[in-house]
């Protein structure tokens, strides 16, 4: 049976994320915001290393408020999530959605001019109604200096008490770039305590001992537990887990990494590179075309890998985090070049191409920068 979602801002954000099949609720983190917030700061900035679970909270915050919060979730792996003309439409929609209860169509043009018209009235609407509409905006570290600042600059900041802002970043990145008369106030976000780590794999292991040295090796980051979930998931039996844990936290990457059996036999490790090294994400018909193997092997090939997460919708694979991404490169170093050349054979087929256009440059940019390491080795 299909349900159908209700319509809300979440559904109308194109860029919202996936959300985790298990997840911990922070309300006494949404609740510290909210009374952030509440004492007349215009702007929060949600503060953490990767995979202290920035987005899952951010997400929390826009669903507690479904008609009141606008979001943006931006992600440099993909052109849909990341490029301004786009964010500025995902923005757009939403607006018109809180205004008009009704979605853009694709014919309707948008800019900078018909945005500023919708934030001065929804402005009028929330002064009207004596309400608060939230923009949050996650992802602001992950791309260029010019896309991130191009983003702000959409952002209606010095209109309090009507829009408040939940920004996130990792540590002393945005506050220097942020209004000078807007108050604004970092949250550092803070690991899982042992309790919320019992909830996340209490139907995995009912064992306290295990559970607590779990939480005490990876000092309650929730992106490291997710990985410990994952394994744990894939069959691994506790005993087994408790052998391996590392001494030091990148370790935990390595435990899925070889179940996935990765070596330097081709096409898996390839595909992984390829994944890893290329400045965007490709479907898996275009990763076959670039492999030159058939799209049947690529699928099969992302079947069973816990840190592997293919989009059904436009079939793209992805690592499930951008930490698993660096683990990977770091991995897969000695395939570098290969990938380069095999992205820019593909590119140069369709020469004047708008992707091609883009890319090509820093490619070769790149593949020049990476030689010319390596001779220094």
């Amino acid at each position: 049976m299909v349900h159908e979602k209700i319509m809300d801002l979440t559904v109308a954000c194109q860029s919202f994320p996936d959300l985790p099949t298990h997840e911990i609720r922070r309300e006494n983190l949404l609740g510290a915001i909210e009374t952030i917030f509440a004492g007349n700061n215009e702007i929060v900035i949600i503060e953490g290393a990767e995979g202290m679970g920035k987005t899952t909270l951010l997400t929390q915050f826009v669903r507690k408020y479904p008609q009141h919060a606008l979001s943006l979730f931006i992600r440099d792996t993909s052109r849909w999530t990341s490029a301004p003309e786009l964010l500025l439409r995902d923005l757009s929609n939403q607006l018109q959605w809180v205004l008009a209860h009704r979605e853009l169509s694709a014919a309707e043009d948008v800019n900078e001019i018909t945005l500023n018209l919708n934030l001065y009235e929804l402005r009028r609407r929330a002064r009207r109604r004596g309400e608060t509409y939230y923009f949050v905006i996650d992802g602001l570290d992950e791309v260029s200096e010019q896309v991130r600042d191009a983003i702000l600059a959409l952002l209606p900041f010095g209109n309090p008490p009507h829009f408040r802002f939940l920004l996130a970043s990792a540590p002393d990145q945005l506050a220097m770039l942020l209004p000078h008369k807007s108050r604004v106030k970092p949250f550092q976000l803070i690991s899982f305590n042992l309790d919320e780590t019992k909830k996340y794999l209490h139907d995995l292991t009912s064992t306290q001992d295990t559970i607590t040295e779990i939480y005490h090796t990876c000092n309650g980051t929730p992106g490291y537990l997710a990985t410990v979930r994952r394994v744990l998931e894939s069959g691994t039996d506790e005993h087994t887990l408790l052998q391996r844990l590392p001494e030091t936290l990148p370790e935990l990457f390595r435990l899925e990494w070889e179940r996935a059996r990765v070596t330097k036999e081709q096409p898996l490790d390839l595909l992984l590179a390829l994944m890893a090294y290329s400045p965007r994400s490709h479907a898996l018909a275009e990763l076959a075309r670039i492999l030159g193997i058939e799209k049947a092997a690529i699928e099969t090939l992302c079947q069973g890998i816990g840190f592997i997460k293919v989009d059904e919708q436009n079939e793209i694979p992805r690592f499930i985090s951008t930490a698993f991404r660096t683990f990977a490169r770091e991995q897969l170093r000695h395939l570098k070049e290969e990938v380069y050349d095999r992205l820019i054979t593909d590119l140069q087929r369709a020469p004047e191409s708008d992707v091609a256009l883009v890319d090509l440059p820093r490619l070769f940019e790149e593949a020049l920068e990476y030689e010319w390491n390596e001779k220094q080795r």
